[in-house]
């Protein structure tokens, strides 16, 4: 049917009419039949091609309805990045992760003025120090205790990268190394995070114990003390010789 409506169309436009006659001219009409299946061919080649697209839309839709969210695996970096922060934060240690961890700095160390008792301040600030250093020191392990989960995580990935068979499969295997790579990053913000914390603990508690002797200092010569106080007691305590 097509091949006749052509040939009927191609007819009409090879014809000339000449004082009344129509006349066939052959090269119109070949030219005119050429242009005609050149276009039922790039017709076809669409077809075709919608069709490919068809079959691969219904693969892609039986993929997705068999994928397994548990046959892939994802990081938990914020479970693990949380119990590093609680790990810092026990038994009173200065941390950042502390809700009043502005408040315990200034408690802690107050300045340049002569403590009340300056061993019981010093003492203070010893454990404190030490306990926000030793807390550290644990979530450090803790953190590097997770290589072995990285490490399977990797293997994993590294295993479906290679056995990406699709497009699909390539996409979520991008996607999960992606995830890694984020995971990977927060992991070592908390690590500088727990390290300026630490650093911080450690340099506030040496300018705190020198201020805290160099105002005690001046508070006895102040007071006009010719002898030094006990150890363990400020110069809040000393009183005025008698002349």
């Amino acid at each position: 049917m097509k091949k006749l409506v052509i040939s009927f169309i191609s007819l009409l436009t090879s014809t000339n009419i000449v004082y009344g006659m129509v006349v066939f001219d052959p090269s119109v009409f070949a030219q005119t039949l050429a242009t005609a299946n050149n276009t039922l061919s790039q017709l076809n080649q669409l077809k075709n091609q919608l069709d490919v697209m068809r079959q691969q839309k219904k693969i892609l839709d039986r993929q997705m309805l068999s994928l397994d969210g548990n046959q892939y695996q994802w990081s938990d970096a914020q479970h693990l990045i949380n119990q590093l922060a609680n790990t810092i934060q026990q038994n009173n240690a200065l941390a950042y992760s502390a809700s009043n961890a502005d408040s315990q700095f200034k408690q802690l160390y107050p300045g340049y003025q002569a403590p009340d008792d300056y061993g019981d301040q010093y003492k203070r600030i010893t454990n404190t120090t030490l306990t926000t250093l030793n807390n550290v020191l644990r979530s450090l392990g803790t953190n590097a205790n997770d290589f072995q989960n990285e490490n399977k995580r990797m293997a994993f990935l590294q295993q479906q990268e290679q056995s990406a068979d699709n497009q699909l499969k390539a996409i979520q295997a991008a996607s999960q190394i992606a995830s890694e790579q984020v995971s990977q990053t927060q992991l070592l913000r908390q690590t500088i995070i727990a390290q300026t914390n630490a650093q911080n603990a450690y340099y506030a508690s040496q300018v705190q114990t020198e201020a805290s002797s160099r105002a005690e200092l001046e508070k006895i010569i102040k007071n006009g003390a010719k002898t030094a106080p006990p150890i363990g007691h400020s110069g809040n305590y000393l009183t005025l010789p008698n002349f």
